[in-house]
């Protein structure tokens, strides 16, 4: 027995302070003004949009992983010293300001996710 999709109306949606909606199962594409929606939008099959933003980012080890492994793969091309000194002495840094400054960055580009919850008339 498969679980029924959760639905809100309008009315409950913008009540409870949802503002945009997506098409259902189109991939990435651009957001909707609930208070715009229609019937050939409710007729395509329409979900709302979580109210919280996602972001892209990157933690201080993962940074440190693939910058060290970059430079290690790139000294091994070029010299054949297979030693993994250049990716240990790449893991001996901080990579936390940058990772710091990378993600400040990403934080200006938001994406917002479908919860999931069908918007009916």
């Amino acid at each position: 027995m498969s679980e029924e999709q959760k639905q809100l109306t309008v009315k409950e949606a913008l009540e409870q302070g949802y503002e945009k909606f997506c098409y259902a199962n189109e991939g990435f594409q651009a957001l909707h003004d609930i208070k715009e929606a229609n019937e050939q939008d409710f007729a395509r099959g329409v979900e709302i949009i979580s109210k919280e933003p996602f972001y892209a980012g990157i933690d201080a080890d993962s940074l440190k992983e693939l910058i060290a492994e970059d430079i290690e793969c790139n000294w091994v091309d070029q010299t054949g010293d297979d030693t993994e000194q250049v990716f240990n002495a790449v893991k001996e840094l901080d990579f936390t300001d940058m990772a710091k400054m990378i993600n400040d960055k990403l934080n200006a580009i938001p994406y917002y996710r479908s919860t999931g919850i069908k918007l009916v008339p």
